[in-house]
């Protein structure tokens, strides 16, 4: 081969290796630049889930946040209810049930005789109730329906019985134009009225011929808040030693009848059954034994109150069942008079006058020492009042023209003593917040309302006016510590 044509072929040959290499270097650059290309579009592909991931982590954190604030501000809403419901159950605890109004209503029916020109009373019935003041139904909603509930349904069957008693006493009338008068007398008095107990006793007497009258009592013990009644287990701790106290605190008040066998073995019967009628009172327990349940019908009834602070052992806390101010009607009362720990017995009666049968001189007596005080009327009716730990008798004496006197008088170790500094314009009758006068309701009934004497702090008085013509005005009354008395309203209610 000449030089010329290998020095040709070696120059082609070079080219042809020049293009061979600059056309592999392209296919490698266009593949780099594809797997550049595909690893940018995977990586934007990728961003885009983390953006999208990112997006979704930030929604999801935004609405737990979201939820986060939505709990924060019902915990906040519902703790601001707990507090209104707090401060609201805070406003109502304030309302003691010692500051509420209620009065006994009472309920009389009379069947007269239908003889000409002759006024006589074949028979009567009467029946009490208990009304509540708005302001102790808006206070005390659940005890107040509960309470009115329960004597409605005693109505009723007291207005059946009714009914029963005017038709028999004139199928007697047939038999004896001379029959006596037949009555059926249902009479309540409240015993207590305060945060801790509701508690009231019906006693009744009834009389449709026969050689002498029939009766016993109904109790009822509502808790305030919750209109419940309460149980005597609720109260009572140890039966036995309640029982053992019954009997002991029976044998000072009943003395004469309980050295009879028949009565303590009667007694101890009956206090071991599951009938027990009861109340709290201020100071007590009191039970309610009808005639004939323990021993003879000819013993009567048996009233026994067992001081919760004498027996602790029988009650459950009984220091803070007892009560340091307090109103209580009634004649007889267990109270711890001298602060020695027992309680003295209390009595308030009228004797009556040698010269004149009709008046009364009022006596009180303490563990048997009687007092006998200058005051007469034609009839008492007295409270217990207790005030601060310091003891009082009021006294409401009938006089002559419907006139009513009302006396203080202070008790304690040196005896029985009048009140001096009571104000003067306070003299008539303790009341109830609702004093109308008896309203006929029909030819043969007529309603009435009836003294609510429990709080010493606040309570009512009617007095009497000769002005023009009779008119009776009743005012709010306080009392202190040494008996005296002053008037809360601005002025007498008409």
């Amino acid at each position: 081969m000449s030089m010329y044509k290998l020095k040709r072929l070696m120059i082609v040959s070079a080219c042809a290796l020049v293009m061979l290499s600059g056309c592999g270097t392209k296919d490698n650059d266009s593949k780099k630049e594809s797997k550049e290309d595909t690893r940018t579009e995977q990586t934007s592909k990728t961003d885009e889930k983390d953006d999208k991931k990112n997006s979704e982590t930030d929604k999801t954190d935004d609405a737990g946040k979201s939820e986060d604030a939505d709990n924060t501000d019902k915990e906040k809403t519902d703790k601001d209810n707990t507090d209104k419901d707090k401060d609201n159950t805070d406003k109502e605890a304030k309302v003691s049930m010692t500051d509420v109004d209620f009065y006994i209503q009472d309920n009389y029916f009379y069947t007269n005789s239908d003889e000409p020109d002759v006024y006589r009373t074949l028979a009567k019935a009467d029946f009490d109730k208990i009304v509540f003041s708005k302001e102790a139904e808006n206070a005390f909603p659940k005890l107040t329906k509960a309470v009115t509930e329960k004597l409605d349904e005693l109505y009723k069957t007291f207005e059946n019985d009714q009914k029963d008693l005017e038709q028999s006493v004139k199928e007697a009338l047939k038999a004896d134009p001379n029959i006596g008068q037949f009555f059926n007398e249902n009479n309540m008095t409240i015993t207590r009225a305060d945060d801790k107990s509701f508690s009231f006793v019906i006693s009744n007497s009834t009389y449709t011929g026969g050689a002498h009258p029939f009766g016993g009592f109904t109790a009822f013990n509502y808790d305030p808040a919750t209109g419940e009644e309460i149980k005597i287990t609720d109260v009572v701790k140890d039966k036995e030693a309640f029982k053992k106290a019954v009997m002991e605190c029976a044998a000072v008040s009943y003395q004469v009848m309980f050295d009879l066998e028949d009565i303590k073995g009667g007694l101890e019967k009956y206090l071991g059954g599951d009938d027990l009628v009861w109340t709290l009172d201020p100071e007590g327990l009191t039970v309610y034994i009808a005639a004939g349940e323990a021993g003879s019908y000819a013993a009567g009834h048996f009233v026994i109150t067992v001081p919760y602070t004498q027996y602790p052992d029988a009650f459950n806390d009984a220091a803070s069942l007892k009560m340091n101010n307090y109103a209580l009607g009634g004649n007889v009362y267990a109270a711890d008079i001298d602060g020695d720990g027992k309680y003295d017995e209390i009595k308030a009666e009228g004797v009556a006058d040698k010269n004149d049968e009709y008046h009364f001189t009022l006596r009180i007596s303490v563990n048997g020492k009687a007092y006998d005080m200058p005051e007469d009327a034609y009839g008492f009716d007295t409270y217990l009042v207790c005030k601060n730990g310091k003891y009082f008798m009021f006294v409401n004496g009938s006089q002559d023209n419907d006139y009513t006197t009302l006396s203080v008088y202070r008790i304690d170790k040196d005896g029985v003593k009048l009140v001096k500094d009571m104000l003067k314009d306070i003299s008539g009758r303790i009341s109830a917040y609702y004093t109308g006068f008896e309203e006929v309701e029909s030819m043969n009934k007529m309603i009435g309302s009836k003294a609510t004497f429990n709080n010493p702090d606040r309570f009512y008085v009617t007095v009497r006016d000769d002005i023009v013509s009779t008119v009776n005005s009743t005012a709010q009354v306080s009392m202190d510590e040494d008996g005296n008395l002053t008037v809360k309203d601005d002025m007498y209610a008409i």
